[in-house]
């Protein structure tokens, strides 16, 4: 249980990073399979990706270090 609450937890803070990263820039950082639209001067970014791939690597090394 303890897995899936930090799986969780990573995971909200990695989507929390990557809207404020598109947010200080007219592009957002955005990575393939990351959903970008942009629409009458407006930007939709849903970082799916890019979230789970920094959650696995915050998930790797608070694992390494917790050993």
């Amino acid at each position: 249980m303890q897995f899936i609450k930090t799986i969780i937890l990573l995971y909200g803070i990695s989507i929390a990073l990557m809207y404020f990263l598109s947010s200080r820039r007219r592009q957002p950082l955005a990575f393939p399979g990351d959903i970008v639209i942009y629409k009458a001067g407006k930007t939709i970014y849903i970082p799916w990706a890019s979230s789970l791939l920094i959650t696995l690597v915050l998930f790797i090394i608070l694992r390494s270090i917790s050993s």
